[in-house]
């Protein structure tokens, strides 16, 4: 049992095979929930509520995972969800992280949607919150539908 910090110079054993250990330190984490479920049936990314603010220092990075259940009203729609900093989707591929789609004959089908990210942020004070849009605004789209969405931030030593 280790409390505070053990510094290794050397591996032996199975650890032998081991190299460019090295940061990768959790500095903080910080957890935010959506009370309740927030819809939408905008075609165009809206704010959820599910946030979490954190402060960062120097260059670290901050990894975000937020969790909820999805469902659009309107059978044979879908919607789309993606994390923000601030003003600024963070999707690292397209515009959006996530996406959900029901069946044409379906009876709001919903889906568990689990998004992450690390982000490259700065030093300051940043707030992560999710998104989402009903596809092509047709029917409306909800994040949390069953169960509180959840988000957590964490800050991670550069």
């Amino acid at each position: 049992t280790v409390t505070g910090t053990c510094t290794a110079t050397a591996f032996s054993g199975d650890g032998s095979g081991l190299t460019g250990v090295s940061g990768g330190k959790v500095l903080q984490v910080v957890k935010g929930t959506l009370d309740g479920s927030f819809g939408t049936g905008s075609s165009s990314f809206q704010a959820t509520g599910c946030s979490v603010s954190i402060t960062t220092t120097g260059s670290n990075k901050v990894l975000v995972m937020a969790g909820g259940t999805v469902n659009n009203t309107s059978a044979g729609s879908g919607a789309f969800t993606t994390i923000y900093r601030g003003s600024t989707n963070i999707s690292d591929h397209g515009n959006f992280m996530a996406g959900y789609w029901q069946e044409d004959n379906s009876n709001n089908v919903e889906q568990s949607q689990f998004l992450h990210t690390l982000d490259s942020p700065g030093a300051g004070t940043h707030t992560y919150q999710v998104y989402i849009y009903a596809h092509n605004g047709n029917g409306t789209a909800y994040w949390g539908y069953r169960n509180t969405g959840v988000i957590t931030a964490m800050e991670i030593e550069a």
